[in-house]
């Protein structure tokens, strides 16, 4: 059986492979931002995870079943121009959920990390380099969006204070 996506009530939703693995995207960020992000984009407030000062919201998760609210919460932090990080996590789900590995997909990976890493798989790091091309488009391309609607000054501040994300 493959991961689908099914619609519920107009809603995209996530629903996993029965496999002994599962990919899952973590935004990690201070927590208060990440709190306010998540409640603009209508999630429930058990989505973000704290951690000490920062916070984290999974996708998948039980309380983010959809990739929506997920970038909604994302693109509320990039339109504020707050730090944030974005990690692929791969589970074996089998005999027990265990987190097997973590990759840092944003901010990007400095040339010289590269570099080494391309030494040791370069396949991995053509990837880790297209997704990072990825991440970096869709952002500028919010940020565009964002200037061209006037919600954005260019400086990269808000021009609406509300919470609301699209």
């Amino acid at each position: 059986m493959t991961s689908q996506w099914v619609i519920i009530n107009a809603t995209w939703y996530y629903t996993p492979a029965m496999s002994d693995t599962e990919t899952r995207w973590m935004i990690v960020a201070p927590a208060e931002f990440l709190a306010r992000g998540a409640r603009s984009a209508r999630l429930n407030p058990n989505a973000v995870v704290v951690d000490h000062s920062e916070g984290e919201l999974v996708f998948p998760s039980f309380f983010c079943r959809s990739p929506s609210p997920w970038m909604k919460a994302m693109a509320w932090l990039a339109m504020r121009n707050i730090e944030f990080r974005i990690y692929m996590l791969e589970f074996d789900l089998k005999p027990k959920e265990v987190e097997r590995s973590r990759l840092g997909v944003y901010p990007r990976v400095s040339d010289d990390l590269l570099e080494l890493m391309r030494e040791i798989d370069a396949r991995e790091v053509d990837w880790l380099e297209t997704m990072h091309d990825k991440i970096d488009w869709a952002l500028a391309r919010l940020r565009e969006t964002s200037l061209a609607a006037g919600t954005l000054h260019s400086d990269g501040t808000v021009v609406d204070n509300s919470d609301e994300v699209g």
